[in-house]
């Protein structure tokens, strides 16, 4: 049997000089070692000077958006083709506010009688962020240092789950022991698409799903790729992928 193929979206360095050869795309290890180690395969999305092209989506049975610190209108489109295709999508750190900015500027998008594609939802993204839009919050002392191979405990914290939620389906705990790395928390409320699962005891926003029974959509704002025993929220990403 074929192994499931898990698409992989980079953190793009592109024209910050003038030097051509410092346009690069780049990937975190953990991020492939934990698809590989559940089981599937992880496919790296190139991308054509900051485009993504959809037959490099149609390769993949799944999608998995991680951490970084620029959101980029092409994570949009991903998130819009898994989607529209019924293909599951797992949202890390940014990768988990990415989906929440999409869901935010579908629903704009939606009220203005315009179409959600691509074009137009880069559109929207630019001029809310021309407009200097908030649809993120800044987070004060979320955590206390950058982690080390041997250490990580210093940058970990509890958070509260939802039991009615497809986190809790999964590590089958209410409160879970988690490590976070961000400094800005996404501003969402539940609404007929989007629930809001998961906290941190001072209420930044930890993890949100789609409601749509038929698209696995989920997102965490923690590192689940850095510990072992968060292989089965990855394997989990497989399985859902595997029902295509």
């Amino acid at each position: 049997m074929n192994k499931i193929k898990i698409g992989i979206l980079p953190t793009s360095h592109l024209f910050e000089d003038d030097d051509p050869y410092n346009d690069t795309y780049s990937f975190i290890n953990n991020y492939c070692k934990r698809i590989f180690e559940a089981g599937g395969v992880p496919i790296g999305l190139l991308l054509d000077s900051g485009k993504l092209h959809e037959e490099s989506l149609d390769m993949c049975d799944g999608f998995l958006i991680c951490g970084g610190k620029r959101m980029e209108p092409y994570a949009f489109k991903l998130v819009n083709y898994a989607i529209k295709n019924k293909k599951p999508l797992l949202g890390i750190c940014m990768g988990m506010q990415i989906i929440g900015v999409y869901s935010y500027l579908e629903k704009e998008l939606q009220k203005q009688h315009i179409a959600v594609n691509y074009e137009n939802l880069t559109n929207l993204f630019n001029q809310i962020r021309k407009d200097k839009i908030n649809y993120l919050t800044k987070v004060e002392k979320h955590y206390i240092a950058d982690i080390t191979r041997e250490e990580i405990e210093q940058s970990k914290h509890f958070i509260n789950i939802d039991k009615d939620s497809i986190l809790f389906d999964i590590y089958k705990q209410e409160c879970l022991d988690v490590l976070s790395l961000h400094s800005y928390m996404i501003n969402l409320y539940n609404d007929e698409k989007i629930k809001i699962t998961c906290h941190s005891d001072k209420g930044v926003i930890e993890g949100l799903e789609y409601k749509d029974p038929d698209n696995f959509i989920l997102g965490v704002q923690f590192h689940p790729e850095v510990e072992d025993k968060n292989i089965i929220l990855f394997e989990r990403l497989i399985r859902e992928a595997q029902k295509n």
